[in-house]
């Protein structure tokens, strides 16, 4: 048996329904909790600008164009506009494959 409970059910009943109290107001001030973040959150989203059309990466072989939500894009990444992006790719810009903004831009080059 347990050395640091005590025997009796009377103090092990008690302690039973102490410790159900406790765990009982920690999971309402969790729910309190994370309904308050996913609303900070929720907040932060909607106050964020929305990511830049065009985004260029630079790369240490060649820079990389991407959509502006395309998963790859990093903290690194420039906005480009249109017309940059397309002067982008008729220069020495790769276009990536994943979110395919050669395509997107109509880029035939």
């Amino acid at each position: 048996m347990n050395d640091d409970l005590p025997p009796d059910s009377e103090r092990l009943r008690t302690l039973r329904t102490w410790h159900a109290m406790w765990v009982d107001r920690i999971d309402r001030a969790l729910a309190v909790a994370e309904q308050r973040e996913a609303a900070e959150a929720e907040q932060r989203r909607r106050k964020a600008p929305p990511p830049p059309r065009w985004v260029i990466i630079p790369d240490k072989v060649r820079p990389v164009l991407h959509a502006g939500d395309c998963t790859h894009v990093t903290k690194e990444a420039k906005p480009f506009t249109e017309e940059q992006a397309l002067l982008a790719l008729q220069q020495d810009v790769v276009s990536c494959p994943d979110c395919r903004p050669a395509v997107v831009l109509g880029y035939e080059g």
